[in-house]
């Protein structure tokens, strides 16, 4: 009936209009499909009150009537725009969205029947694509030529390094029960705002070595997790949380955490270069790689080390801290120095760092495992961090080693990249 307007006149009959309407009356007080018996139910009570229906009322269905028929040679565009809306609709949905014009079924077989040539029907898995500007991809193409000569090094042996940091959630969404009828209510949780919910955040190090080119396989590495701390002096005595006071306000009358004029350790953002003040100090990646970082790589390369006589080749992304003037210098003087490379990936590429790519989305599913286990509610700032390192220590090397090997042998990332220029 969407491609034949006899057939749309035989099935979009004043009663048929009345008898739909009947039946999507009693699907929504239902909430739920009808099986035959029900529906034959529904279709023998639709056909009795159509019997009893006044004239003047049939008429208002046969207007209804001609109204649909008349819609028939634009049906087509109908479907066409409500798909472009939302193209992942179900067929139910679509013919909801056109009045029940016609069934589910109708238009899927109608829709379906396109199968020859490059427009026929197909479904497939949506994706999201990076909104890059021309600049963007240029630089990204740049990198990626940049990447498969091996840095415009050549084939040897190399240390390939990747950086950076990820925030770690104290709060975790459960699925609960509830039965009301069985004095077990629905329970909600409140945080006075997002910055009040825990949050750590870890910076990872890890490395690749390979002989030749990645293509050959290697060796995956953890080379360091560290948590972004900064040390603090108390400016008062501070005590642990207690309670709600009886008009809401929050009360510290617990133990003593700290006194005034201790030291202690204090979560911070991360910062290139910039250490903060006593007051409010920052997690700086330059003393990270000067004080750990570059020693755990020279153990690594230098004579009698595991590596020795590979070339680390250090890379991270262009996130803020990372493209700091005074942490950018000083680290490719550093490596320079080394014989080392410093080589920063083009921006919006998080495929091409393995930590983005494979480590933390790993160790984040993990993670909240263990913190669903440690905490009924928001886990504190050490429980996190105790997780995020027990996720760490049992973080399978050969998920490194393989990511990284796919990094640059994987035809959906670097190669597709070229071609697709």
């Amino acid at each position: 009936m969407i491609t034949s307007m006899k057939l749309a006149k035989k099935f979009l009959t004043p009663f048929h209009c009345f008898l739909n309407n009947e039946r999507k009356r009693v699907r929504k007080l239902d909430y739920s499909s009808l099986d035959r018996a029900e529906s034959a139910a529904v279709d023998a009570s639709a056909k009795a009150k159509w019997k009893a229906l006044d004239p003047k009322e049939k008429e208002v269905w046969e207007l209804h009537s001609r109204s649909m028929v008349a819609r028939q040679p634009f049906i087509v565009g109908h479907i066409v725009e409500a798909f472009n809306r939302d193209n992942t609709m179900t067929w139910g949905q679509l013919a909801s969205s056109i009045d029940d014009w016609c069934s589910a079924s109708t238009i899927q077989r109608y829709v379906t029947s396109h199968k020859e040539g490059e427009g026929a029907y197909c479904t497939y898995t949506e994706r999201l694509l990076p909104l890059l500007s021309a600049k963007q991809r240029q630089e990204h193409m740049a990198f990626s030529r940049y990447l498969r000569s091996l840095w415009g090094l050549g084939e040897g042996k190399y240390l390939w390094i990747h950086y950076d940091e990820k925030w770690f959630w104290g709060f975790v969404a459960r699925i609960a029960k509830a039965c009301p009828a069985m004095g077990v209510p629905r329970k909600e949780l409140f945080a006075y705002h997002k910055n009040h919910v825990n949050k750590v955040m870890g910076i990872a190090v890890v490395a690749f070595a390979f002989d030749g080119t990645p293509d050959n396989g290697g060796d995956g590495i953890k080379l360091s997790f560290t948590r972004a701390q900064a040390s603090k002096i108390a400016n008062k005595l501070q005590r642990a949380y207690s309670g709600m006071t009886a008009d809401g306000r929050r009360q510290f009358q617990g133990p003593v955490v700290r006194r005034k004029g201790e030291a202690f350790s204090f979560d911070t953002t991360v910062t290139g270069s910039n250490e903060g003040t006593s007051d409010n100090p920052k997690f700086a990646l330059k003393r990270l790689f000067e004080d750990l970082v570059f020693g755990m790589v020279q153990t690594y390369v230098q004579p009698g080390g595991q590596y020795e006589g590979y070339t680390p080749v250090i890379q991270g992304d262009q996130a803020g801290p990372h493209e700091e003037e005074v942490f950018k210098r000083a680290m490719s003087e550093a490596c320079n120095d080394n014989g080392w490379h410093w080589e920063p990936q083009a921006p919006q590429m998080p495929h091409l760092n393995v930590c983005d790519l494979a480590v933390f989305p790993a160790m984040s599913k993990r993670h909240s495992e263990l913190t669903r286990r440690h905490t009924q509610s928001v886990a504190s700032k050490d429980v996190i961090w105790n997780a995020a390192e027990q996720v760490w220590r049992e973080l399978a090397l050969i998920l490194i080693k393989l990511t990284m090997n796919g990094l640059e042998n994987c035809p959906g990332l670097i190669q597709k990249t070229l071609k697709e220029e």
